[in-house]
């Protein structure tokens, strides 16, 4: 696709079994760009999904709580 952000993506053939060019992966890793990071300003998280770890039926009193997952901004 000539309009995708991953048009000029390296494509690195690697095997984690053989461990057949990783040393490859790992160097293609290391030239990404690091993105300017503003400190200045609040981090926002975008929460992708969330569990609920207390039992069906829990009291107030023994709610634990949940676990979220996402990507902080």
């Amino acid at each position: 696709m000539k309009d995708s952000i991953c048009k000029n993506a390296p494509i690195i053939p690697i095997s984690a079994q053989m461990k057949y060019n990783i040393d490859g992966i790992l160097e293609a890793l290391c030239e990404i760009p690091i993105p300017a990071r503003r400190l200045d300003i609040p981090p926002r998280m975008i929460i992708i999904r969330s569990f609920d770890v207390n039992k069906p039926g829990a009291e107030i009193d023994t709610l634990k709580g949940g676990v979220v997952g996402g990507s902080i901004l």
